[in-house]
């Protein structure tokens, strides 16, 4: 009635122009929308708005008494837990009971160990290199690498390899922690990232943005690529390529021979990239800083879909069958369709995790949280069952 009412206090020739005017401006709304939608061309961006429940089941949880920043690690029927305090844990994979411990004396914090045949090999956040028997938890050796400095490993074949965090890279018997050669990063830059290890050679990524490949047989260096941007998470190594994450957004894939370039993707806004990628068949999934878990074809980078997520992802994705795992910094474990980005479902904990563990079962998944807890989460072998809603 007061649109009526207005019309009726107007002279003709007013409400005519009125009314051109009104039309006129739809009009421009329209074209304006039409052109905004044309824009918006793929890769999508999926909205999920609903989920089914079939999240994970806890199989078993056990708390210990020290926080757990560092992964799990196992092998047949232990898991290997490291408390941030410095004390070692063994545990019965499948059940969560205490089998041994031991105190190194030094914090652990953040330090992966490195399970390698019947010996455990844990660094400490200042430079001590301990190797303790697996079955019992006894110290077999020790060994000072360097001062004040925490030190990353990598092992296999009877070798370890250390990483200390001002670029001093050693290579050692795993029996007698004997020393066989040691490397220095360029400017003795520092090292946060984890090492690489394939079967012929060790790659190694600094802080100053440099990826290098060395020789296992006497460390010596074979190439070494400069980014842009720090890089502070593990590349990842996939049949020739090497994918070396960055913390300006930008994902840089080389040669694995020869460190040439291949291609290069760049997170939206350039959010910083602090955990590695999960590389599997032609899909490269990567998680950013702001939230946002992207799928990029492994041929060029071209973007395949991305979701954006309530909290920023630290760990690196982890496929179980067809659903892709992604932990997120508030404590929310998401699964997620691997091929489209659909979510599954969701998973609060209590606690941050330290991140997940390599798969020890079809669908069985070891980690602990920084409230000490340790789970073992059976996942659920789930389909989306509610259409996706994108936006193109």
């Amino acid at each position: 009635m007061a649109f009526i009412s207005l019309f009726a206090g107007l002279k003709t020739k007013d409400c005519f122009s009125l009314l051109l005017s009104a039309l006129l401006a739809l009009s421009l709304l329209g074209s304006s929308m039409t052109a905004f939608g044309k824009s918006r061309q793929k890769p999508q961006t999926v909205v999920s708005t609903a989920w089914t429940q079939a999240s994970p089941s806890i199989l078993w949880k056990v708390r210990l008494p020290q926080p757990i920043e560092a992964q799990v690690v196992w092998h047949h029927q232990m898991a290997v837990v490291v408390g941030t305090e410095g004390t070692v844990y063994g545990l019965n994979r499948q059940t969560g009971q205490l089998l041994w411990e031991t105190t190194v004396g030094e914090p652990l914090n953040k330090i992966t160990p490195v399970w390698n045949h019947q010996l455990v090999i844990v660094g400490t956040e200042k430079g001590l290199l301990v190797a303790l028997d697996a079955q019992t938890g006894k110290v077999n050796w020790s060994k000072r690498l360097s001062q004040g400095t925490p030190i990353r490993l990598v092992g296999a074949d009877g070798y370890i390899f250390a990483v200390a965090r001002n670029g001093l890279v050693s290579a050692l018997d795993e029996v007698s922690g004997q020393q066989y050669w040691q490397f220095q990063t360029q400017q003795a830059a520092a090292i946060e990232a984890d090492p690489v290890l394939t079967s012929d050679a060790l790659f190694i990524a600094d802080l100053n943005g440099r990826c290098y490949r060395l020789s296992l047989t006497d460390g010596a260096l074979e190439w070494v690529y400069t980014a842009q941007g720090n890089i502070v998470a593990a590349p990842v190594i996939q049949d020739q390529d090497v994918y070396v994450p960055t913390t300006v957004g930008t994902l840089y894939v080389l040669n694995r021979q020869d460190g040439s370039l291949r291609w290069s993707f760049t997170s939206r806004l350039g959010a910083p990239l602090y955990s590695s990628p999960m590389v599997n068949g032609n899909t490269v999934w990567l998680g950013d800083s702001k939230g946002r878990l992207t799928a990029v074809k492994r041929q060029d980078g071209t973007e395949l879909w991305s979701v954006w997520l309530d909290s920023p992802i630290l760990s690196s994705p982890k496929l179980d069958g067809q659903t892709l795992l992604v932990l997120q910094s508030a404590g929310v474990l998401v699964g997620m369709q691997a091929d489209s980005g659909q979510i599954l479902w969701k998973h609060e904990m209590k606690s941050v995790p330290a991140g997940l563990t390599a798969q020890i079962e079809p669908h069985q998944w070891l980690f602990g949280t920084r409230t000490g807890w340790v789970y073992s989460l059976k996942m659920a072998d789930s389909v989306a069952t509610v259409p996706l809603k994108q936006h193109h």
